[in-house]
């Protein structure tokens, strides 16, 4: 139990390594025009609505450069689908370790949904490599929603494995006070992630601001791991 929460820790420290790698490559030139109430350029294209709002994120007729960051952004996203699943799975696999068959099957179900928001993202990067491939002529709506819902669908699955996960940290057993206090502050975190997480399926402006909520409880995830590992592994 204690080495899967280990290697939960290591696969957040890879997570941020290679989202910083990746914002650190983001050269957009000109600077996209992302779609109201959203300012992240990536986040712009996996939910752009019309084949105007693209085109504003390429920044065509002279989007050459644009999307050739982009179609970089996608490259290295396989190396960021991999991780964020495979830590979702883990850390849902630490339910399977407390008593009670619901703790099972929310362990089940965390690796599912895991499973599911890496299906969709990779389906959501191949529409996004379709576009940028496109003749800006030919950047129709229906474009722009297929890529929507790949991208919709994926952030349910990632927002909803948070649920599962926040409630084994919420109810943690630990005889250290100090472990408990820090799991309840990540379930916290990941639990705030999720509900906001789901309501940006239907209001997207809130994503942002769940993901952030995510990003704070991974980061309390990592301190719970690192020094109380087994308290983290076990939670009768």
């Amino acid at each position: 139990m204690t080495w899967l929460a280990r290697a939960c820790g290591l696969l957040i420290l890879v997570l941020a390594f290679v989202a910083a790698r990746m914002t650190s490559s983001m050269d957009f030139d000109p600077e996209p025009r992302t779609p109201t109430g959203i300012t992240s350029p990536i986040l712009g294209l996996e939910l752009a609505r019309t084949g105007d709002e693209v085109r504003a994120l390429f920044r065509d007729p002279m989007g050459w450069h644009n999307r050739n960051v982009y179609r970089d952004q996608v490259r290295q996203d396989g190396a960021f689908i991999a991780c964020y699943g495979a830590l979702l799975a883990g850390l849902g696999s630490l339910a399977a370790f407390r008593k009670g068959a619901r703790w099972r099957l929310a362990a089940v179900a965390t690796i599912a949904l895991a499973a599911a928001a890496a299906f969709f993202d990779v389906r959501e990067n191949r529409a996004m490599l379709t576009m940028a491939g496109t003749d800006p002529l030919e950047l129709t709506d229906d474009l722009a929603q297929a890529t929507r819902l790949q991208s919709l669908l994926k952030w349910a699955c990632f927002f909803g494995a948070l649920a599962p996960i926040s409630a084994n940290f919420l109810t943690a057993q630990s005889a250290d006070r100090r472990a408990r206090a820090v799991a309840r502050i990540t379930g916290a975190f990941l639990a705030g992630a999720a509900i906001l997480g789901l309501i940006g399926i239907l209001h997207v402006a809130a994503i942002p601001w769940a993901t952030i909520l995510a990003s704070l409880g991974f980061l309390a995830t990592l301190a719970l791991v690192a020094i109380w590992p087994e308290a983290s592994a076990s939670m009768p």
